[in-house]
C-alpha cells in the first residue's frame, strides 16, 4: 500500500513538472518566433524542382547543400514530389544561389511555377 502512494505521488510531482515546463517552453518560444519574424522582414519562400532527386539519399544531400548557405531558415524536400521547399532571407540570398548550390551538388534545379 505505501509503495501504490509513493509511486503515485511521483507520478503527479512529474506531470506538475513536466506541465510547467512545458507551459514555459511553449510560451518562451512562441515570444522567440514572433521576435525572429518582426527582426526578419525579408524571409521568403521558394519551391524548387529538383528532377535529379530518385534515390532516399538524394533529399538529404540537397537539403545539405541549401543549409550550408548563410541565410537559409529552413529546408524541407521530398522524393516524392522531387521538390525543395526553402526559407530563406533574401537580403542575404537570391533564388540563384539556391539554384547554384544545388546544381553545383549535382542536382539541378528550378523555380516551380
Amino acid at each position: 500500500m505505501k509503495r501504490t502512494r509513493i509511486c503515485i505521488g511521483v507520478v503527479v510531482i512529474a506531470l506538475i513538472f513536466s506541465t510547467s515546463s512545458f507551459a514555459f517552453n511553449f510560451f518562451s518560444k512562441t515570444n522567440e518566433v514572433t521576435k525572429t519574424t518582426e527582426q526578419n522582414i525579408n524571409i521568403k519562400t521558394v519551391t524548387l524542382d529538383v528532377p535529379g532527386m530518385y534515390c532516399r539519399t538524394c533529399p538529404f544531400t540537397v537539403k545539405r547543400s541549401l543549409k550550408k548557405l548563410d541565410g537559409v531558415n529552413k529546408v524541407d524536400s521530398s522524393i516524392k514530389t522531387k521538390t525543395v521547399i526553402v526559407t530563406y532571407d533574401s537580403d542575404k540570398l537570391f533564388v540563384e544561389d539556391l539554384i547554384k548550390a544545388t546544381t553545383d551538388n549535382g542536382y539541378p534545379s528550378t523555380v516551380r511555377k
